[in-house]
């Protein structure tokens, strides 16, 4: 049950080892660590996709918009493929105007940028082809 000096040895060099590495490697499992946690946090504080909670101005703003929760969902279900401006209007409501995005025939702010450090909006940018109808709609950011 005894060590000899030289196992003694072995087991604190390997002991100092692994806690410089743990030490060392702490702030990066720290940031990794806390990048999953909010992308988990997100997925999970997603909603389907509800046309009166997207319009409703109490859920628009704030500190945490029912749009940025939603769009995912928007965007998955193909729901906004083939319609016409009119028919996008009624579904999603007035546009948010934006000088930034005024290539795009319709943006709709959505919240804050998701993620880690989120400094700018996210937007939903949506374009018509020539025959009137969605050609093209994505996620931009600011």
């Amino acid at each position: 049950m005894f060590m000899t000096r030289s196992k003694r040895t072995a087991v604190l060099l390997i002991s100092c080892v692994f806690g410089m590495v743990l030490v060392v490697s702490s702030p990066a499992l720290l940031l990794f660590g806390r990048l999953e946690y909010d992308s988990v946090k997100e997925r999970r504080h997603r909603l389907p996709f509800e046309s009166r909670a997207w319009n409703d101005p109490a859920q628009i703003d704030g500190s945490d918009p029912v749009r940025i929760r939603m769009v995912d969902d928007l965007i998955s279900s193909r729901r906004l493929d083939g319609l016409t401006r009119n028919e996008v209007e009624q579904l999603l409501g007035e546009r948010t105007v934006s000088d930034t995005f005024a290539h795009h025939s319709l943006t709709y702010w959505l919240g804050p940028e998701r993620g880690f450090m989120g400094i700018d909006s996210e937007w939903l940018a949506i374009d018509f082809g020539t025959d009137g109808r969605v050609s093209k709609y994505q996620i931009v950011r600011d």
